[in-house]
């Protein structure tokens, strides 16, 4: 499934205008995990989980998409900072911004398909 050029713009223009922004000072020990956001009809969350720190001891965060039965259906880790979120009109594509301090902005762009409850990413940050 690809993503039309138009639905892209509107995506990332999308993540300009009406972000979803949560901060690394957010985070807390023992948290389990917080919804940062939820598709338009309810089919979709976005959620963000404490991770363990990674090889050199960093803090990282667990981001995941889980489908209305709170299952897991897309899961990446990714350092401490900064996530916007912005869902389409339709519900059917999604957008994740990262912006991990000093690594740059990491946008991920996945499309959602609720018939079948799956995740399909788009475009990855080394994409």
């Amino acid at each position: 499934m690809q993503l039309s050029l138009s639905a892209a713009v509107v995506l990332i223009l999308g993540l300009i205008a009406g972000l979803t922004i949560v901060h690394a000072d957010d985070l807390t020990s023992g948290e389990t995990g917080v919804i940062l956001s939820a598709s338009r009809d309810g089919s979709f969350q976005l959620r963000r989980l404490k991770a363990d720190p990674g090889d050199r001891g960093e803090a990282r965060k667990t981001l995941e998409i889980t489908g209305r039965d709170s299952k897991i259906l897309y899961q990446w880790t990714s350092p401490l900072g900064a996530t916007s979120a912005r869902w389409s009109e339709d519900s059917q594509h999604l957008a994740v911004n990262d912006a991990p301090g000093d690594q740059g902005d990491q946008l991920r762009v996945f499309a959602l398909d609720k018939a079948g409850q799956r995740v399909i990413p788009i475009r990855e940050p080394d994409a």
